[in-house]
């Protein structure tokens, strides 16, 4: 609160002016592009619309109760949100869909994932803080026994979230001053890991880990050549093959028909045969409709987003608020440019949805909330200055009166 009682809003004003443009973009592209969506689900792309803008009130509300929320009490929640998700992830993995809970035939709009990732990024942040990792023991129980444990739990769902976890954890102990033979263990671990999942998928014949044959099928249709895949594959495989092809070959003629300023906004034509234009390939209907320049003008407001995030991080004092704003940030942004990278072609498709911007409940609100932590670290950052400027100021005016009152004295006794 301000001096006048009113709330006095804090933080980063690029990142808030920021989770209004993508608030605003989100709702416009999916307006435009959720003709198909509607029609299978016997709605209009209004309702559509109304349903994104409904998860981004609910996703603000997060992010405005995550910025309320105190840094103790986050570096306290940071263990409970992991367990959390732990928890949640193994909740998904007795429903028909391991990627989402689900209650009876009604699929609820919340992807475990999300929170996992969010929770590693915290829990990283608190564990690494606490503990001086004198010994790999110590290291091992406390990092990598944790992580192994959500990854695992997340790759019965999905592989692209599982390699996520593991790229912004790996970025966050790289910069967090760990031993470098800690890191070179944790590779050959992670390396050993990934064998045995992926022996235990074919061993248990797809039953388990089956999300593993799906990122496979994926990488051998993103590098396998037509003429191959004539050759090689049965009817089925081949079906789905082109299938498969057929909606990146989409993708890839919706950017290519953008030119430099785009079609217009609602007038892009690859929305009505993209099965996922409003999700997986949605920054392939942005930029149809609004050209290189609105890609570009994209692309530079998350790494915008990111450089703010670098700019907080650089005031943090304490290894947890560092560690939190720049796990945080790079999460968001490498999932951008990963989502950005499959409608580009130069990845196969990961199912990632574009921050912020694609369709959908769980990853608005779970990455609103995010943004909300950041927010938070920068409030407490702008507060703790703002009480030692007016500390600083009351010592020099409580000096002052000292020796004005000592000059009294003096001038008494003269």
């Amino acid at each position: 609160m301000g001096k006048t009682g009113k709330l006095k809003i804090r933080g980063d004003r690029f990142i808030w002016l920021m989770v209004i443009f993508f608030c605003m973009i989100s709702v416009a592209v999916i307006y435009s592009s959720s003709s198909s969506l509607a029609l299978r689900n016997d709605t209009t792309p209004f309702n559509v619309m109304m349903k994104q803008f409904i998860s981004f009130v609910v996703g603000y509300a997060g992010l405005f109760a995550c910025y309320c929320i105190p840094l103790k009490l986050w570096r306290k929640f940071s263990y409970l949100l992991l367990v959390l998700a732990a928890v949640l992830l193994i909740a998904a993995l007795v429903t028909p869909d391991p990627r989402h809970i689900v209650i009876g035939k009604k699929t609820l709009p919340f992807q475990p994932s999300e929170l996992a990732k969010v929770a590693t990024v915290l829990y990283l942040g608190r564990i690494i803080e606490i503990s001086s990792m004198d010994t790999f023991r110590e290291y091992l129980f406390r990092v990598l026994v944790p992580l192994g444990s959500i990854c695992a739990l997340t790759l019965m769902g999905s592989v692209s979230a599982t390699l996520i976890i593991l790229l912004v954890a790996g970025a966050i102990l790289l910069c967090s001053g760990i031993r470098w033979s800690y890191l070179g263990y944790t590779a050959l671990i992670c390396i050993a890991a990934g064998g045995i999942a992926v022996g235990t998928y074919y061993i248990s014949g797809g039953k388990v880990f089956d999300r593993i044959g799906t990122a496979i099928s994926r990488v051998e249709r993103h590098l396998i050549s037509e003429e191959e895949a004539v050759r090689t594959m049965s009817p089925e495989e081949l079906k789905d093959y082109n299938d498969k092809k057929e909606q990146a070959r989409h993708a890839e003629e919706a950017i290519q028909l953008g030119g430099i300023t785009g079609r217009g906004p609602g007038n892009g034509l690859k929305k009505f045969v993209l099965p996922n234009a409003y999700d997986d390939y949605v920054f392939a209907t942005i930029v149809e409709e609004t050209g290189l320049i609105g890609a570009v003008t994209l692309m530079v407001l998350y790494i915008v987003f990111f450089y703010r995030c670098l700019v907080i991080a650089k005031m943090c004092s304490k290894t947890f608020t560092t560690v939190t704003v720049l796990g945080l940030g790079l999460l968001i942004v490498l999932q951008a440019f990963l989502h950005i990278c499959v409608n580009v072609g130069l990845l196969p498709v990961t199912g990632q949805t574009l921050p912020l911007i694609s369709n959908g409940g769980s990853s608005i609100v779970i990455l609103s909330c995010a943004v909300g932590i950041i927010l938070s670290v920068n409030r407490t950052i702008e507060v703790t200055e703002e009480k030692g400027r007016i500390t600083a100021k009351q010592q020099e005016e409580e000096k002052a009166r000292e020796e004005e009152r000592i000059a009294r004295e003096m001038k008494k006794i003269g």
